[in-house]
């Protein structure tokens, strides 16, 4: 099944894209859709854009509301905040539970997916953490840069121990899907870590830290993103779990921003006021790709309501090509026993092992 690494690359201006997605009327979700008995996932949902898809979702009957969260005192208030606002338009309460996820831990991202074993249905997952840290900084527990240790290592890890278990939580007839949150700013990155090799270690390597360089790093990150979408869909049955990625847009000011310098801060305020989409608008993407596309999404890029939207050219050249399978190697190297459920479907190895270990993954 064609995917967006099949489709051509950009072709003119990316600015002219842009603004043309600024301009162009919002989709909101059909009025008949209707979630109720359905469990999702949503993790990076106690504030932001995640926040705004959980009032979305249980606005919609969602029948039980899995919350990701770091901070579990803030969790369960804006689960008992979901839950009580979802009560008064429902007769049937939403179940709204709060599951501790520290995504600078691996330990803690092996034990979230554990815990998704326990559930009788799962339909669809939603990982959207984010950081945009203020200084360079090592993960203690991993030894990896904070940017990439969030939106991708540690994306990366969950959705290699989720897909088997989405495999066996989907409804009978009805694929899962897995939607994870990129960046349309893909099509601008430099990306200049990609000459290293090996190539994800360049990411952890000291640099003097900046707010543009912040935004490089989470652009790239996001193309990390893009990349592994793009071949985690060759080992999993869209039939079974559908695996994509979205892009939100420009959304009116979260606390995304909140580690960057003060000027920092007042400029971005002032255009994402200016231009940014509202919360809720962005939220609808997020079901768009998580709930409303099918089997023709599998592998694909979705953003501005248009659904297989193609990778940036750097993914269609040879070079881009190398990129993508040394990512893609390096990453299976690093979570060698978390690989095995997805790779060989037939065995299932529990524990660690010694080269997981050894790359930090456990």
């Amino acid at each position: 099944m064609a995917s967006s690494k099949d489709l051509p690359h950009l072709q003119g201006s990316y600015i002219y894209r842009f603004f043309n997605a600024l301009i162009m009327k919002p989709i909101p979700p059909p009025n008949d859709l209707d979630l109720s008995g359905q469990t999702a996932i949503l993790v990076g949902g106690t504030d932001g854009i995640g926040l705004a898809c959980a009032r979305l979702l249980l606005g919609r009957n969602l029948s039980t509301l899995i919350l990701g969260a770091r901070n579990m005192g803030k969790g369960r208030d804006v689960a008992k905040q979901l839950t009580e606002r979802g009560a008064g338009s429902h007769p049937d309460p939403p179940q709204v539970q709060v599951w501790e996820l520290e995504l600078l831990s691996y330990d803690s991202v092996r034990g979230f997916a554990k815990r998704c074993e326990g559930l009788d249905r799962i339909d669809f997952v939603i990982i959207g953490a984010s950081v945009m840290p203020s200084s360079f900084r090592l993960n203690p527990s991993t030894g990896h840069e904070l940017t990439i240790q969030l939106h991708y290592w540690s994306t990366a890890l969950l959705s290699l121990l989720l897909v088997p278990i989405l495999k066996e939580k989907h409804p009978k007839g009805k694929p899962a899907h897995l939607t994870l949150i990129g960046s349309d700013l893909i099509h601008i990155t430099e990306f200049e870590e990609g000459k290293h090799v090996p190539l994800l270690p360049a990411f952890d390597s000291p640099v003097p830290w900046n707010p543009n360089l912040a935004t490089k790093r989470y652009i790239a990150c996001k193309l990390l993103v893009a990349m592994f979408v793009s071949k985690l869909k060759d080992f999993v049955d869209p039939a079974d779990v559908i695996v994509n990625s979205v892009c939100p847009g420009m959304s009116k000011p979260t606390a995304n921003e909140r580690e960057q310098p003060r000027f920092h801060r007042y400029v971005t305020w002032i255009v994402k006021n200016l231009l940014g989409r509202p919360l809720e608008v962005c939220a609808w993407l997020y079901l768009y790709a998580a709930v409303e596309q099918g089997p023709e999404s599998h592998g694909s890029f979705t953003a501005s309501w248009k659904f297989r939207r193609d990778f940036p050219k750097l993914m269609h050249t040879e070079e881009g090509k190398l990129i993508t399978e040394r990512a893609w190697k390096e990453t299976l190297e690093a979570f060698t026993d978390s690989t095995e459920a997805l790779l060989n479907p037939k065995e299932r190895v529990p524990g660690n092992s010694a080269k997981a270990k050894r790359t930090g993954a456990s």
